[in-house]
């Protein structure tokens, strides 16, 4: 199955930052030792929207020459084969599918384009993209432009950009032409691994787009950044590509700073399902109790609403209703009670003793049979709150540590831990919870203050993440 959503991490200093500075998207980290870039070509190393109309409008003049159609028509032929195709694949079409399903080759395709694109009339010199380019191969990484553009036209743009002989005998062009598939099928990036003679888990995708350069390159098994900014994604690899290297992180140490005596503290960890929340939050819990740190865990799904069974079937019904119903009742924020959630945090940050009855209890298969007890005392307490939605109560919490995982590293755990369910059920309810982590991250993630990466055996922070 297809995965549609990914991580989106990092950090934002301040709501001003956030506002007037552009950052890099961070969807995912490779998952291995990262030895090769990626790198999209239009709108990532340049931006030109006056030569993307212009190659809007050549591409329609060398389909209607191809066609033996008048150019007052090719608009609306172009139209409805794209409305033809959208309603065959259930998603919008890419221009190259639309000219295949013509009937025209992808040598065909590829010529047109070749003829009729003039890059040299409006893109222009910028060393920084030289520079970006040489600095990653200077500092051991294998390098490939990827592109749906042929690669003729490719090495025409990267010449104007300023690349010589010298940058260009260093870097691999990949055009859909010479791998015999495009973007956004996963099987393009697959390709250009091989080319470049390493693994997908070691190679970092960067683009700006999110369906084109983002999920598929994900779906292969690599790490993303989306980025539409030739100056932030040159400082992204100034700061950490060429570093090379994770800083070990402890978050045992980080949480412990939070403790003061007398006082009531809570740090939220937070994270797409499969992060390794919980884990590393009973890691967290017994290390403290076993130094005689006063130190409670609670987790978000204490406050479901309703237990595993009862939601199981809840769905179903749903799905029988309608699929806009069941996809209603598949967005989480049904699920938990986050009044109760609230008023539960403040109590506990005023000293009161809380004492939930009924709740989520995964030791009896999800039923609503447990119960959990906590009294702050005079000595202080450190209380863990953990669960995926968690980002936006941060005004409630004294710190908040977004937890991350390469999506195949999540995945592989979430249908693992979901081994009692059928193939497709498990699949089915990873697919619930990356449509809502998607919309909820994409809103609230920047409110963690913290961002590390638990895809492996061993925590880290990611290196020059500058926001979520």
């Amino acid at each position: 199955m297809a995965e549609r959503i990914v991580e989106a991490t990092g950090i934002a200093t301040s709501e001003q930052e956030s506002m007037t500075t552009y950052h890099p998207e961070v969807l995912a980290w490779p998952a291995g030792r990262l030895e090769a870039v990626i790198l999209d070509m239009d709108g990532t190393l340049y931006q030109n929207p006056v030569y993307k109309q212009h190659m809007v409008e050549q591409e329609d003049l060398g389909i209607a020459y191809a066609m033996g159609w008048g150019y007052d028509q090719v608009g609306q032929r172009l139209a409805q084969k794209k409305e033809e195709l959208a309603q065959l694949l259930g998603r919008r079409p890419r221009k190259t599918e639309i000219v295949l399903s013509l009937g025209l080759s992808r040598a065909q395709w590829d010529a047109i384009r070749s003829n009729v694109y003039r890059p040299n009339d409006y893109i222009t010199q910028d060393p920084q993209v030289v520079e970006m380019t040489r600095r990653l191969v200077d500092n051991g990484k294998r390098v490939a432009i990827a592109t749906n553009s042929p690669s003729e036209v490719a090495d025409k743009i990267l010449r104007r950009l300023g690349m010589d002989d010298d940058v260009l005998s260093k870097i691999i062009v990949a055009g859909a032409g010479d791998l015999g598939v495009s973007k956004p099928d996963p099987e393009f990036f697959a390709k250009i691994a091989e080319r470049l003679n390493v693994s997908p888990e070691s190679c970092l995708s960067i683009g700006d787009d999110h369906q084109n350069d983002a999920y598929p390159a994900i779906e292969a098994g690599m790490g993303a950044i989306v980025s539409e900014d030739i100056k932030a994604t040159t400082e992204l690899i100034n700061r950490t590509i060429e570093e090379g290297h994770f800083e070990q992180f402890d978050l045992t140490k980080h949480l412990a700073s939070y403790y003061v005596p007398g006082k009531v503290s809570i740090v939220g960890l937070t994270g797409r399902a499969g992060a390794g929340k919980t884990t590393n939050a009973d890691i967290v819990v017994d290390h403290y109790r076993g130094n005689g740190v006063p130190v409670e865990k609670i987790g978000l799904d204490a406050f479901f609403k309703q237990s595993s069974r009862e939601r199981k079937a809840w769905l179903e019904e749903g799905k029988q209703i309608s699929p806009e119903e069941y996809w209603r009742r598949a967005n989480q924020w049904e699920w938990w009670d986050f009044d109760k959630a609230t008023e539960t945090i403040r109590a506990l940050k005023k000293g009161e003793t809380v004492h939930l009855r009924g709740i989520y209890n995964r030791a009896d298969k999800g039923e609503l049979t447990g119960e959990q007890k906590i009294e702050p005392s005079e000595r202080g307490l450190v209380v863990v709150f953990e669960g995926v939605a968690t980002a936006h109560m941060r005004d409630l919490l004294d710190g908040l540590v977004y937890v991350n995982a390469h999506p195949k590293t999540r995945q592989e755990r979430l249908l693992g831990r979901d081994m009692h369910r059928a193939g497709s059920a498990a699949l089915e309810r990873f697919e619930v919870t990356q449509r809502f982590e998607s919309e909820y991250f994409a809103q609230h993630g920047r409110n963690a203050d913290l961002v590390i990466d638990n895809s492996g055996d061993t925590l880290y922070t990611l290196p020059g993440v500058p926001r979520i």
